[in-house]
């Protein structure tokens, strides 16, 4: 379903002003293209001569599509989701064009369930994000059945999208899937505060579905050892379930889980390690939009809107958010889509790229800069497998990239998610609209935007004052436990390893940091040590010196790893001038 345009249809405008008879004479002329709510302009004034074409590049939301331009002569170029170029042809005089676009609703069937608005209804794309984040079947009723998620398709066989996640590309219509509840009879159980608490599960069905009420009373908890030695492969959790304890699903075989998020009571041993995938749908409000963390899955979408064509991806913790210039990049290298991956350097690149990886081709290019920080040095060589609590944060507004994760390879998995929910509990409740490119790493509000579509924090940044060090503890560039170890080394070589298998093209180069910000013991003739063994035993290309990645404490903002906006220009261009050597 086509929505009305978002603002009115205007008629060509002539640019007027008191040089106009200098650009006649010139025979240069002025073309803009008027501001839309929908898109945005790259350079949205241009001056060409009189007779030639005008281009410009449009960024739009991936639901929006051109409609009308209001000059008659023109071409699209370099369409995709997210951007075309408009080529204005012939023009001879000065002129405002405006754009007239158009965008879609999704459809939400409920498949035989009703809920307050009816068997189906509609919702128009509000473009928050790249991708729209997918509404709470839960509000459909069906008797003696689970909502289990949103399908792509009428029978199921498309794509699965948990409530709450990011509704896949160029899909309108969703239907709503149904499982079929256990029957009570399968249980023993017993009242439980206001609710009822399952003790033991009588029967051996290889997928169970716990039954949102019993009689009149909600489930809300598993008990401890309710599903023991139980040959059960699938689990699907009501809403209403709040609690399982510990040790409720011992020595059974269960491989798959589906729960909501308002599950917040579970141990590390409630469920086993045989579990492999976790589909979480999201019931509660999200607490961390426009966080820094809230960035991670804008950037897969922006990713999987580029999947098909050659990239380069930048790929670190928060040195890379604040130290790359992904458009001056591209620029350099025409063939590349360039996108920053950096979020944050104190949870695993594991899970990460578990989720990155998949959208990258054959010959496509990650550029790895691990950063050397004693309290991240372990995640960022992917030594520390632990599944962090914060990086359930960072997948909040779209838990299906858990899809892309073996959950069994991380431990403390569930219990990291109990730390999640525990943090969650007292922080205020957002929604989906909040989006990060609006806001700094503080929580502040800025007008303009802070990051790009490409992932780079773009908010001016003044540097530090004096040349000094700044907030983060002293970083060990030696050989030594504090600094690189053969261990780390080679875990990250496992890393690269996995990627190179993929035909995926790795190089390494080293993450930005203020020169005071080094151990006493760090000294020049240690750290060209450092950079030799990481040349000798890395299985990847060392682009650049590791003298190259130090600047004086004038180039950061606020900690000694985050690049000033003129250091992030700096250390841009002797990327640049290093990649030209591999690319």
């Amino acid at each position: 379903m086509k929505c009305k345009c978002l603002f009115p249809f205007v008629s060509l405008l002539i640019l007027t002003s008191c040089g106009q008879d200098s650009f006649t004479k010139s025979n240069k002329i002025k073309v803009m293209i008027e501001k839309g709510n929908d898109f945005s302009v790259d350079n949205s004034i241009v001056e060409i001569e009189k007779g030639k074409d005008a281009s410009f590049v449009v960024n739009k939301k991936p639901s929006s599509n051109l409609l009308e331009v209001s000059y008659d002569k023109y071409h699209l170029e370099n369409e995709n989701l997210t951007s075309f170029t408009l080529v204005l042809e012939n023009i001879n005089y000065s002129l405002v064009v405006t754009l007239k676009m158009s965008s879609q609703s999704i459809s939400y069937n409920g498949m035989g369930g009703v809920s307050g608005k009816g068997e189906s209804f509609e919702v128009p794309c509000y473009n928050f994000h790249l991708r729209e984040n997918s509404l709470n079947g839960y509000e459909f009723k069906k008797e003696g059945y689970l909502p289990l998620g949103w399908n792509t398709k009428e029978d199921y066989s498309g794509e699965f999208i948990s409530f709450g996640s990011r509704i896949p590309y160029e899909q309108y219509n969703l239907y709503l899937q149904w499982v079929k509840e256990s029957d009570k009879e399968d249980f023993l159980y017993e009242d439980f505060y206001n609710g009822i608490k399952i003790t033991s599960y009588l029967k051996e069905d290889a997928t169970v579905v716990i039954p949102n009420k019993i009689g009149d009373k909600k489930v809300i908890a598993i008990g401890e050892e309710a599903f023991k030695n139980k040959n059960i492969s699938k689990l699907v959790l009501s809403e209403s379930v709040e609690r399982v304890e510990n040790h409720a699903f011992k020595d059974s075989s269960l491989n798959e889980i589906y729960f909501c998020d308002s599950l917040t009571y579970l141990y590390e041993n409630s469920f086993p390690s045989t579990v492999e995938k976790v589909h979480i749908n999201a019931v509660t409000a999200p607490r961390f939009s426009g966080s820094f963390y809230d960035t991670f899955p804008d950037k897969v979408d922006y990713l999987d809107s580029i999947k098909d064509e050659k990239k380069l991806v930048l790929f670190a913790g928060s040195a890379a958010r604040y130290g790359y210039d992904s458009l001056k990049i591209e620029e350099s290298f025409k063939d590349y889509k360039v996108i920053n991956m950096g979020v944050f350097a104190y949870y695993s690149i594991l899970p990460q790229l578990d989720i990155i990886k998949n959208f990258l081709k054959e010959n496509d290019v990650l550029l790895s800069s691990p950063e050397f920080d004693p309290h991240g040095i372990d995640y960022q060589f992917g030594v520390d497998k632990v599944f962090q609590w914060n990086f359930f944060a960072s997948i909040e507004s779209n838990y299906d990239l858990l899809n892309y994760i073996d959950i069994s390879f991380y431990p403390s998995f569930f219990k990291q998610y109990k730390n999640y929910q525990e943090t969650r509990r007292s922080m205020e409740s957002k929604n989906y609209s909040i989006t990060s490119n609006h806001f700094d790493d503080d929580g502040n509000y800025y007008d303009q935007l802070t990051y790009n579509i490409q992932g780079d924090l773009i908010m001016p940044r003044n540097g530090n004052a004096t040349d000094s060090w700044l907030a983060q503890p002293l970083t060990d560039y030696t050989l030594s436990g504090n600094g690189v170890t053969k261990a780390r080394v080679d875990s990250i070589n496992d890393v690269y390893q996995d990627l190179l298998n993929r035909k995926i093209k790795v190089l390494f180069t080293y993450a930005p940091k203020n020169i005071q910000d080094l151990t006493p013991e760090s000294t020049i003739d240690k750290r060209k040590e450092t950079h030799k063994f990481l040349q000798d035993n890395l299985i990847v290309p060392v682009i650049s010196e590791i003298e190259e990645s130090f600047y004086k404490g004038t180039y950061f903002y606020l900690i000694d790893n985050h690049l000033s906006s003129e250091g992030c220009q700096i250390h841009t261009s002797k990327i640049i001038e290093r990649l030209k050597n591999f690319l």
